[in-house]
């Protein structure tokens, strides 16, 4: 009987995100970005006013989102313009970033 292989996919499939209207792919989380997310998440900690907390999770979101148009504005715009137009909350942007980090790690 022949024995079963299974391999290693390449990336994380499926998972897309939508930041009002503008849609992104996620980067997998491999061990360099986390190493680069670092500072975004001790910026996160460190935010001493909530604008610096959304800039903060912005950068983060830079980090983690690629545009499928790559002539498309960056999250952290997005999400910073959202933010100025008191159009999202800092509740929604940490429940997004679960949300992610769930769909990551389905297991």
């Amino acid at each position: 009987m022949a024995k079963q292989v299974i391999t290693v996919p390449d990336a994380v499939e499926g998972i897309r995100v939508d930041l009002w209207g503008v849609e992104f792919d996620v980067v997998p989380p491999t061990k360099s970005l986390a190493k680069k997310a670092e500072r975004h998440v001790l910026a996160m900690v460190e935010a001493e006013t909530n604008d610096e907390l959304v800039d903060a999770i912005g950068g983060f979101f830079d980090l983690k989102l690629i545009p499928l148009d790559r002539r498309r504005t960056r999250p952290s715009t997005i999400i910073r313009r959202r933010w100025d137009d008191d159009k999202v909350s800092i509740p929604q942007l940490q429940a997004l970033a679960e949300r992610l980090r769930d769909a990551e790690r389905p297991i």
